[in-house]
C-alpha cells in the first residue's frame, strides 16, 4: 500500500512537471509573439511614417488612430499574458501544496507502518520467548511426570511386597495357631501313652517273677531306668511349651493331668503289692517297694524307686 502511494504521488508530480513546462513553453511562445508582433507593428509604424512622409495624401489623423489601436492591441495581449502566467503560478503553487500534503501524509503513513512492523517484531520475539518458555515448561511436565510414574511403580511394587509379607504373617500366624491348638491337645494323648508304657512295664515284671525264682527288682534313679521317663517328661515338656502363651495356662493344664497319674500307678502298684506279700507269706526274702513320686516342677517327669 504504502509502495503504491508513492507511485502514485510520483505520477502526480511528474503530471505537474509536464503541465509546468508546458505553461512556461506557452507563455514564452507568447511572449515571442509578442516580440514579434512589437517588432511588426515598429517595422509598420516605420514604413507608415516614411509612407505618410512621402506621400502626404494620408491624413494624420488615420495613422494616430492605427497607433492607438495596435496600442490597445498590444497592452489587451500583455493582460491576457500576465493573467496566464498569474494563473500558472496560482496552479503551481496548489499542486506544490498538493504534492507537499501528500508527501507529509505518506511520511506519516511510513511513520506508523514502521511503528506497526517494530510493534509486529517485538510480538514476534515475545511470541517466540513465549513459544520457547512453553517448550520448557512441557519438557518439565514430562519429567515430572515420568518422576511420578516411576513413584506409582515403586509404590505398586512396595504394595505388591507389603501383600505378600501380610500374606505371609498371615501364613504363619495360622501355622503358629494350629500348632498351639495341636501343642494344646497332645498333652492328653501324652499321658495316657505313658500310663500305657508303665502299666505294660509293670506287667512283664509280674509275669517275669512268678516264672523265675524270687529275685530283687529295684527301680532306681539310675541313667537306664530312668532315661525313659526323662524322655516322657522332655517330650511332655516340648509339646506343652509355647513361646506365645503364658507360664500359668501349662500349668493348669498339668495339674489334672498329676493328680491322675499318681492314682493310676497307685492302682497298678497295689496288685503288686498283693503278690509280694503272698510271696513273703510263702518265705520268700524279696521285698519290693514301690514308690511313686511326682515333681510339679518338672512338667511331668516320673521317677519310680
Amino acid at each position: 500500500q504504502v509502495q503504491h502511494s508513492v507511485t502514485h504521488l510520483h505520477d502526480l508530480l511528474i503530471s505537474l512537471q509536464a503541465v509546468v513546462v508546458q505553461q512556461d513553453s506557452f507563455i514564452e511562445d507568447q511572449r515571442q509573439a509578442l516580440n514579434d508582433r512589437l517588432t511588426a507593428n515598429s517595422s509598420r509604424h516605420s514604413s507608415s511614417s516614411s509612407l505618410s512622409s512621402s506621400s502626404s495624401s494620408r491624413p494624420s489623423s488615420l495613422i494616430e488612430q492605427e497607433k492607438h489601436r495596435s496600442l490597445e492591441r498590444q497592452r489587451q495581449e500583455a493582460a491576457s499574458l500576465q493573467k496566464q502566467q498569474a494563473a500558472h503560478q496560482e496552479e503551481k503553487r496548489r499542486r506544490e501544496k498538493e504534492w507537499e500534503l501528500k508527501e507529509k501524509g505518506l511520511a506519516e503513513r511510513e511513520e506508523r507502518l514502521r511503528q506497526v512492523e517494530e510493534e509486529t517484531r517485538r510480538r514476534q520475539q515475545e511470541l517466540l520467548e513465549e513459544r520457547e518458555m512453553l517448550q520448557r515448561k512441557k519438557e518439565e511436565y514430562q519429567r515430572e511426570l515420568e518422576r511420578l510414574r516411576e513413584a506409582q511403580r515403586r509404590l505398586e511394587r512396595d504394595k505388591e511386597a507389603l501383600r505378600r509379607d501380610t500374606e505371609r504373617l498371615e501364613a504363619m500366624r495360622r501355622d503358629e495357631l494350629e500348632h498351639l491348638e495341636r501343642y494344646n491337645r497332645t498333652p492328653s494323648t501324652t499321658s495316657d501313652d505313658s500310663i500305657r508304657f508303665h502299666s505294660s512295664g509293670s506287667l512283664d515284671l509280674d509275669s517275669k517273677e512268678a516264672a523265675e525264682q524270687p529275685k530283687e527288682v529295684e527301680l532306681s534313679s539310675s541313667a537306664p531306668t530312668k532315661e525313659p521317663f526323662l524322655r516322657i517328661g522332655s517330650k511332655r515338656m516340648g509339646k506343652n511349651f509355647n513361646p506365645f502363651s503364658s507360664s500359668s495356662k501349662p500349668q493348669g493344664a498339668e495339674k489334672p493331668q498329676e493328680s491322675q497319674l499318681p492314682t493310676r500307678l497307685l492302682q497298678l502298684a497295689k496288685p503288686k503289692e498283693k503278690k509280694d506279700k503272698k510271696k513273703k507269706g510263702k518265705g520268700g526274702e524279696q521285698t519290693q517297694t514301690v514308690t511313686v513320686m511326682s515333681d510339679p516342677q518338672n512338667d511331668g517327669d516320673i521317677f519310680l524307686c
